[in-house]
């Protein structure tokens, strides 16, 4: 895709108004720094600077508190009220302040002069970009010089906020009532909370909702009062988190604990299964302590959401949400959920700075996972994981532009969500088991560990983490990792040349069981399918070569089922390979399919293998999106769009 001048939005003065004006008058003149195009090549140096997917002037002044007050409305799927923003002022000579929104509707700022106490204050939107949205300039020279000060935005949200979804009571699992959840990664909170929405900036929070009666609310925080019969909600994070980590979901919910400080919520008929496939979530707690230090944050719970959920978790502090496709009844898929568990150390407490470094979520994120896994299943499994991680890698590298296969990419994109693949997290991971095996694995968890308490509650850049290195690990053992080592893992595209890929005897032992069978040395009665997890058939399914015999594949699934197999990724792999193999009696599987299940990565690669296999295959894909279509997350419908109606805008 043509990378167009996005980026080159300024916020000088003379900005278009797009919202109500401000009710004061008067001119803002803005002082913060113009974002640089996309697309536009970025030194090594340069990409530690302020974020590029921010208006926000955060250098100058810091939001450190949001107070929301809300009214969840699903008649009209709004979220209406205020949020009260403590903000400290960096610059003494600053008199305004940039925050960060996307299609919100302003009705007023104020400063908050304490209670009922409100100040009108000078504000106007600059114009709008469909990716960053549009920058509130809000004129705060009534604070004074005040070292900290509050202001209060009256706001309603619109029905299509990209971090919302709103599921009618049919698209929920019970069928009994509404459902409304966020996902504010990685630039969507601006869509639901006026505020600086940069991971940059780490703020505390509380809230105050009021939802349906019957109904109960959930938020990355702590629950401070819950009123059911009323739908009145309180809620508390002391710990500052950046702005997309702040979440909320209301719904028809049970809970079920697994101790004092795990448990599970989700949808009535869930929640039974939901608490016997994650029953391990304590065991993974103590794993993950035991290698880098303490959970900091208190409570861990999962949320299972209804099945319209586009990704696989979400690392909320104190609240994962998960999709209901890990739920296979065999624990087979868990390891999801111990990536977000892991996400409480990086990410959560250690964050990237900007999204341009987003290996340093992911790909330490990933790494941990891997211990983790390791730890609690054993060093098989792991490998396993680990092998498909890496496969994951070298199909997305095979497509990606040489500018996006580094891990901190040479060039800006045009939107951060285009930067979530395989080279963040696969080779970021990879990336780290290199300085594991370099230095050693004891002294590379004593410096990961440290790593964590040095940085905790902080948000850093490649450059922080490559000086803390340097400091820690390579300036003690200098003879390991030299500088240009370090550089071509990081800023250069592929992967080193003296990188030696993953194996696992497991894994490679399904390879065999492929060539024999296709080669007719064995039947399919000779496979040992018995002693087969969800990663043996991911890696058979994915790696039966193109032009297999539509006769085999019938035989394959008279044998094994896989036309209704309740795993939800050995679905996704096998309805991809009948649609490139023609076999047709797997078709009637895949409208189901495509409309129970809203995860992006088990579906895009089913509506992509139908629109390249024929034209009747396009269209069939384009006829199930437009029933299924409405149940999709907001950020997960373009990318489908792009494969179904290629140069146009499909309506949803």
């Amino acid at each position: 895709m043509k990378v167009s001048s996005l980026f080159q939005v300024f916020l000088l003065t003379g900005l278009v108004a797009c919202g109500s004006g401000s009710p004061a008058g008067g001119e803002i003149q803005s002082t913060a720094k113009p974002l640089p195009p996309a697309g536009e090549p970025v030194s090594n140096d340069a990409r530690a600077t302020r974020d590029p997917y921010s208006y926000a002037n955060s250098e100058q002044m810091r939001v450190r508190h949001a107070e929301l007050n809300l009214t969840v409305d699903f008649a009209t799927q709004t979220l209406t009220g205020q949020v009260t923003l403590v903000v400290e002022r960096l610059n003494d000579q600053a008199g305004e302040l940039v925050l960060d929104t996307r299609g919100l509707d302003i009705r007023r700022v104020a400063l908050n002069q304490g209670g009922a106490k409100l100040l009108d204050l000078p504000w106007r939107l600059g114009e709008a970009d469909p990716v960053l949205g549009a920058p509130l300039l809000v004129d705060v020279s009534a604070a004074g010089r005040r070292g900290r000060f509050s202001i209060t935005v009256d706001y309603t949200t619109r029905p299509g906020a990209e971090a919302l979804q709103w599921l009618d009571k049919g698209m929920t699992s019970d069928g009994r009532s509404p459902f409304l959840y966020s996902v504010a990664a990685s630039i969507h909170a601006r869509s639901w909370i006026p505020l600086q929405d940069t991971a940059a900036t780490r703020m505390t929070f509380g809230a105050r909702l009021r939802v349906p009666p019957g109904l109960t609310a959930l938020m990355s925080a702590r629950t401070l009062s819950a009123d059911i019969q009323t739908g009145e909600y309180t809620f508390s994070m002391s710990q500052e988190i950046p702005a997309y980590l702040i979440a909320i979901a209301v719904g028809e919910l049970k809970y079920h604990a697994f101790d004092q400080r795990s448990g599970v919520w989700a949808e009535p008929s869930v929640i039974e299964a939901a608490a016997e496939e994650f029953e391990d979530t304590p065991a993974m707690i103590a794993g993950a302590e035991a290698l880098y230090g303490p959970y900091r944050w208190e409570q861990y719970d999962l949320l299972v959401l209804p099945p319209a959920f586009s990704l696989g978790g979400m690392e909320h502090p104190r609240l994962s949400f998960i999709t209901p496709t890990l739920i296979a009844g065999d624990k087979s898929l868990v390891g999801t959920v111990v990536h977000e568990l892991a996400h409480s150390w990086s990410g959560n407490l250690v964050t990237n700075a900007s999204w341009q470094h987003m290996w340093l979520n992911e790909g330490f994120t990933s790494y941990v996972e891997m211990r983790v896994v390791e730890t609690l299943y054993g060093k098989a499994e792991r490998k396993m994981e680990e092998v498909l991680g890496y496969q994951d890698l070298m199909f997305e590298l095979a497509e990606l532009a040489p500018e996006n296969q580094s891990l901190v990419p040479a060039v800006l994109l045009k939107n951060p969500d285009d930067g979530f693949t395989a080279v963040p997290y696969q080779k970021g991971a990879q990336f780290l088991v290199y300085l594991e095996q370099a230095y050693g694995r004891e002294a590379f968890d004593a410096f990961l560990k440290q790593y964590f308490d040095h940085f905790a509650f902080q948000s850093v850049t490649t450059e922080d983490f490559l000086d803390y290195l340097q400091q820690h690990l390579a300036s003690v053992y200098p003879d390991r990792v030299s500088a240009s080592q370090l550089e071509r893992w990081i800023y250069a595209p592929g992967m080193p040349a003296d990188f030696v890929p993953p194996v696992s005897p497991e894994l490679e032992e399904i390879r065999v069981v492929i060539l024999d069978w296709l080669d007719g040395e064995i039947e399919l009665v000779d496979i040992p399918r018995s002693n087969w997890g969800s990663q043996q058939w991911r890696y058979l399914l994915g790696h039966l070569p193109v032009g297999t015999d539509p006769g085999q594949l019938a035989v394959l699934d008279d044998r094994f089922k896989l036309t209704d197999s309740g795993n939800a990724i050995v679905t996704s792999k096998w309805l991809e390979l009948a649609v490139r193999m023609g076999y047709q009696p797997a078709y009637r599987r895949l409208e189901p399919f495509l409309i129970q299940v809203g995860r992006s990565s088990l579906i895009n690669n089913v509506y992509r293998a139908l629109a390249e296999s024929s034209p009747q295959g396009l269209e069939l894909a384009r006829n199930i999106y437009r029933k299924a279509g409405p149940g999709y997350h907001p950020t997960a419908r373009p990318s489908i769009q792009a494969l179904l109606y290629p140069g146009d805008r499909a309506e949803d």
